[in-house]
């Protein structure tokens, strides 16, 4: 079991409420109402859950216990987030989340909200 294999089931989860945005390298959760800033490190706990669960689907039926132990690192969490990050259901532009484009150079500062924009 790659982790690309779980990347791709994590994005399928996760797709209807999270956004990453690369260029302000920060994850997005939709609350019903606007895109918030994920600042609690939610998504690195989905990720962890999901391996975790993991070593518990079919695929992983034959694995050994030192392989389920790699499934279960921090390491492997980290590398299926990463992943998912660049899935094209996950990744978004600041504008795609309804954030106006800041001037040059101005990045890392806060963006004025121009409309709202639903998960698609």
């Amino acid at each position: 079991m790659s982790e690309d294999f779980m990347a791709c089931r994590f994005a399928e989860r996760i797709a209807g409420k999270w956004r990453y945005v690369a260029i302000l390298r920060r994850w997005f959760k939709w609350n019903g109402a606007d895109w918030c800033e994920d600042t609690t490190r939610e998504i690195d706990a989905l990720a962890v859950a999901l391996t975790r669960a993991a070593i518990y689907w079919p695929e992983a039926d034959d694995l050994s216990p030192n392989e389920k132990r790699w499934i279960c690192s921090n390491r492997t969490a980290g590398a299926v987030r990463a992943l998912a990050a660049s899935d094209r259901r996950i990744s978004a532009t600041p504008e795609d989340l309804g954030f106006a484009t800041p001037p040059r150079g101005m990045r890392g500062t806060k963006w004025r909200r121009q409309r709202i924009a639903e998960p698609k």
